[in-house]
């Protein structure tokens, strides 16, 4: 996928970001704010989603502010075998702005419609949940320690 702005309203817009190193280090430092929720997130960046980053297999999308500032994120994977939302990041001074509304679809477009799947730490379930089913995605399922052993990991498709 080529590199694209999208103007998402008056405050943000965002970018499908161009596959190279770049993209990837620009991420680097924000992926490590989600330790506390997948404590190998940082190794699975680098060595998973970064491989399917090179391989096209895998986007990243870039909200910012108009101002140019960061506002949120999310990463893709769309592969013939699995699409799915492997990350959908807001910053937390952007998370009553209506951006996640604005960013989701655009993400549901960039994969491809329909069995996307994503997973989300019950600890963010409650807030995330009416964005997710106001979308068309569904519950599917729950598995416990997944990520951490204290929280479940709450599974939901688009179909």
């Amino acid at each position: 996928m080529q590199n694209s702005i999208y103007q998402l309203d008056q405050f943000f817009e965002c970018e499908i970001m161009s596959h190279n190193l770049e993209t990837l280090k620009f991420l680097g430092q924000d992926i490590e704010a989600l330790a506390y929720l997948y404590p190998e997130i940082k190794s699975w960046y680098w060595n998973i989603f970064a491989k399917g980053f090179e391989g096209h297999e895998r986007e990243v999308l870039i909200a910012r502010e108009n101002s140019g500032q960061l506002a949120g994120f999310s990463l893709l994977k769309n592969t013939f075998f699995e699409k799915k939302i492997c990350t959908f990041y807001i910053l937390p001074e952007f998370r009553e702005s209506g951006l996640g509304r604005k960013l989701l679809p655009l993400a549901i477009d960039v994969i491809g419609g329909k069995d996307i799947g994503i997973t989300v730490s019950d600890s963010v379930d409650k807030s995330l949940k009416p964005l997710l089913l106001s979308n068309g995605f569904e519950f599917e399922s729950i598995e416990s320690g997944l990520y951490l052993p204290q929280y479940k990991e709450i599974f939901y498709k688009l179909d």
